[in-house]
């Protein structure tokens, strides 16, 4: 089985990423090529919600 990257279409073929040349590939799993992967998880992050601090409360 072939993997593919699900956001830039490259193919995992021999050990490399590389743009697939025609539509040779027919038994494809998606995943992330490694480019794409570090691109959403920094997206991701950027896109994450700043957390909100809560109040401190003390026992007396």
């Amino acid at each position: 089985m072939i993997k593919q990257c699900c956001v830039c279409g490259k193919v995992y073929d021999k050990g490399m990423w590389k743009h697939p040349e025609g539509s040779q590939y027919r038994n494809v799993s998606h995943t992330y090529c490694p480019d794409c992967l570090l691109r959403a998880i920094l997206q991701a992050r950027d896109e994450r919600p700043v957390p909100v601090p809560r109040p401190v409360l003390t026992l007396n």
